[in-house]
């Protein structure tokens, strides 16, 4: 099986991949660049009114302690995007950031752990605006945090990938045929074995996981090719 066919079967593996329900725990990993929501979150509708993705964001910012920083482009979009919630409910604090990053990822929003001092900054980014994607900042995690990333589907991370069975810029150039069309991933080759992946950690989380398999199925296909090589070299020495 050659490198294309692993990367098609994987790719469609990936895109099934959810967070099993046991993920949901506290939303801390080693660095923990993301604030857990201290809180349960009540979400209340207005009337008719639909609620925004404004309201809803707001909500899990104030339960986490962080400020919201967005310009004046993508406030107009959080307030004018409808969040899709309807009625009263409450979300437990522990799911709180997961379900509302859903809801900001459908909006075609991301966001950015942009300082976490004593005082804590989220920016909000449109997606769609690719000229400014060089002004946002990317958390960094560890292939070990891609629990952590899941539970986390708009925030924006990049993540080192070790990849010592693929030629990594050779995998560059056949994933950008792969036709994830309105996407803000980044696939950047480090040197022939390794690569960083930047983007939202809905995408981060799923290729990586793609990328590691790939490279695990390309191990064995070279066991299997290794073994099949001493096989016949045996058989013609014993003609």
């Amino acid at each position: 099986m050659n490198l294309s066919h692993i990367l098609s079967a994987a790719f469609l593996t990936s895109c099934l991949v959810v967070p099993s329900s046991s993920s949901f725990k506290a939303m801390e990993a080693p660095s923990s660049p993301i604030p857990p929501a201290t809180k349960d979150i009540t979400i209340s509708a207005r009337g008719d009114e639909p609620l925004s993705l404004f309201d809803v964001l707001s909500a899990v910012t104030e339960a986490s302690g962080v400020e919201l920083l967005a310009d004046s482009e993508s406030m107009i979009k959080l307030k004018s995007s409808p969040s899709g919630f309807h009625g009263d409910f409450t979300i437990p604090a522990s799911e709180a950031w997961t379900i509302v990053e859903h809801a900001i990822t459908q909006g075609g929003l991301c966001l950015s752990a942009l300082h976490m001092g004593d005082a804590r900054l989220v920016a909000v980014h449109m997606t769609e605006d690719n000229s400014k994607m060089y002004r946002w900042k990317y958390s960094s995690v560890g292939v070990e945090e891609l629990d952590y990333v899941a539970l986390h589907p708009s925030f924006l991370f990049e993540m080192s990938l070790g990849l010592s069975n693929l030629d990594t810029r050779t995998l560059s150039n056949q994933m950008r045929g792969l036709g994830r069309d309105h996407s803000n991933l980044q696939l950047v080759p480090f040197d022939s074995h390794s690569l960083v992946l930047r983007g939202v950690g809905r995408e981060v989380e799923s290729i990586a996981r793609m990328l590691l398999e790939t490279n695990e199925r390309a191990a064995e296909s070279s066991v299997e090719v290794s073994a099949g090589s001493s096989g016949d070299q045996s058989a013609a020495e014993d003609c």
